[in-house]
């Protein structure tokens, strides 16, 4: 019997983005707060990915009101780093940011960019790997299934928690044939009227450069106490599109065990 072994996978899609030449994305993230409802409060940004191991990494990112676009000339934020140096250019400031390294850049946009930098680039680089992420062990998810999407052949990984006025989940998506990154989706639901606890464990995590995205079931926290007796349902979906991986000359482990 040939079943999938999800921790081999993961280190692997690990494997594939810290040794690869080239990486190229763009992508949007939704975030939502409300009843679950479709007309609930979103907040929309779409981002841009450029990298060369050899000296190039460069990161676009605007918010978007309307609709989604991957082509966007005139980024609102920019951070990027090559021979010169690292630099940062963002919205609400008019001048060019020269930071001390790419490092201090990321963690710069770190929170102007809902997180997308340092999730990019902690893959990337190995070295970042610390910065970015926290110690975490494997733990297996709650349900690992291997499905079809668009004639490719996906990984969904999801982890899942309930207790203490929370029902929560993080799915991840993976392209299984390209070990690609395509979607995180973040999903929690607070019981009225408690509110969250900053203490909620924390029962599903991963080791390595992906543990701080795949560690924490729904880390997106509701951040208000809803006092009309109704749920509070807060989302964030990060989607990764036209991924374009030039992987190097490093073999990768078979996904698959007897």
């Amino acid at each position: 019997m040939v079943t999938f072994s999800f921790r081999k996978f993961i280190k692997c899609v690990e494997a594939h983005y810290a040794s690869c030449e080239t990486y190229r994305d763009n992508g949007w993230i939704e975030q939502r707060s409300g009843s679950g409802a479709s007309n609930d409060e979103a907040w929309k940004t779409v981002f841009r990915t450029e990298f060369d191991r050899h000296g190039l990494f460069r990161l676009e990112w605007r918010d978007q009101k309307d609709t989604f676009t991957q082509h966007f000339p005139n980024p609102e934020n920019v951070v990027w780093a090559n021979k010169y140096g690292a630099f940062g250019r963002f919205d609400f400031e008019e001048n060019t940011h020269h930071f001390l390294d790419l490092a201090q850049a990321l963690e710069a946009c770190n929170g102007i960019s809902n997180g997308i930098a340092p999730l990019v680039a902690s893959m990337l680089y190995p070295e970042f790997r610390g910065l970015f992420d926290r110690p975490a062990s494997l733990r297996r998810p709650s349900r690992v299934q291997l499905l079809q999407r668009k004639k490719r052949q996906v990984l969904s990984l999801v982890w899942q928690h309930e207790g203490d006025g929370l029902i929560a989940s993080r799915q991840v998506i993976f392209d299984v044939n390209d070990f690609a990154l395509l979607e995180i989706y973040d999903s929690a639901r607070t019981k009225a009227p408690q509110p969250l606890s900053e203490d909620m464990p924390e029962p599903e995590t991963c080791d390595g450069v992906l543990g701080h995205y795949l560690s924490t079931a729904g880390s997106t926290r509701a951040s208000r106490l809803n006092d009309s007796g109704d749920d509070v349902v807060s989302s964030t979906r990060i989607v990764f599109e036209n991924v374009q991986i030039t992987p190097s000359n490093l073999v990768l482990p078979s996904t698959r065990v007897d």
